[in-house]
């Protein structure tokens, strides 16, 4: 009914012609018809989005529905996207929710989800980051499972975001560099998260930079703690450490021009953040 409106308000210059195919529109009306499309209200597109789950749950019983959210990673220097970070969320309460315990999570259900998303999403970019804590990045059928969605998907490339959380302090470094290498031995990606923060010191992470295909820096961690003012600093040592390994380092959390600016003077290209584009919704036929 939105389309018909809009169409109807512009039906005087589509009319002129006498010609009924598409080719007769004029350029700007197919101009206006693109701008339209995109810029539908996100109101508007969340909910036929949440409608079609609403319904998908009652179909499943009450079961609880997980979907991807994606953000885009870029290059700023060369203008291009060159992948998305793939954010599990929960359907609840008709509303989308972060998981409480992500390990609860069968390994089954998520391979699936992933790779439908990666299907639908992967011809557009180079790579596809997915997080696992450590416990998660040891599992034989987690590591398994990504090693043949890694060969499903080629040639986009699967990149593993190595979280921290309290529980990894169980992980011995042994069974996390036997784990690397494999992965790394079937053309899976790793990308060592939040660098710089919590534990994730250069001493307690410097045995994995040989595995590395990547590191993450995460301002948003600083801002959090009131650490502003460590954040220039902290960005070029890992800057240094990144070219030291030759590896990627890829800021996120950038929210500003300000900060956008701080990244072009500091000559770092990869970056990801709510001023380049928030997380959103895939949708799955």
């Amino acid at each position: 009914m939105i389309f018909q409106d809009f169409c109807c308000c512009h039906r005087a210059s589509v009319c002129t012609t006498n010609n009924n195919d598409f080719h007769a529109y004029k350029p700007s009306f197919r101009e206006q018809i693109s701008e339209y499309r995109q810029n539908l209200s996100e109101s508007v597109k969340k909910y036929f989005i949440n409608d079609i789950i609403r319904f998908e749950n009652k179909f499943k019983g009450g079961n609880i529905v997980y979907r991807y959210f994606i953000q885009p990673q870029l290059n700023k220097f060369t203008n291009s996207l060159v992948g998305y970070e793939m954010l599990i969320r929960k359907y609840d309460d008709e509303r989308w929710r972060l998981p409480q315990n992500f390990a609860a999570i069968p390994v089954d259900e998520q391979i699936s989800l992933l790779k439908k998303t990666a299907h639908r999403i992967g011809l557009k970019v180079d790579s596809i980051s997915f997080n696992l804590n450590r416990r998660q990045f040891i599992d034989p059928h987690m590591e398994e499972a990504l090693i043949d969605v890694q060969h499903e998907i080629f040639p986009v490339k699967l990149i593993i975001e190595v979280t921290e959380e309290e529980s990894d302090r169980l992980v011995s470094e042994e069974k996390l560099l036997a784990s690397c290498r494999r992965y790394a031995d079937n053309g899976v990606q790793i990308s060592l998260d939040d660098v710089g923060s919590g534990r994730n010191t250069y001493e307690n992470i410097k045995p994995l930079l040989k595995y590395a295909d990547e590191i993450k820096f995460a301002m948003q961690n600083f801002r959090n703690e009131n650490k502003e003012c460590k954040i220039v600093e902290q960005l070029q040592f890992w800057k240094k450490i990144a070219n030291q390994y030759h590896i990627r380092l890829v800021v996120e959390g950038t929210e500003s021009a300000e900060e956008d600016q701080l990244l072009d003077d500091l000559d770092l290209p990869y970056r990801q953040g709510y001023f380049y584009g928030k997380p959103h919704l895939v949708k799955l036929e």
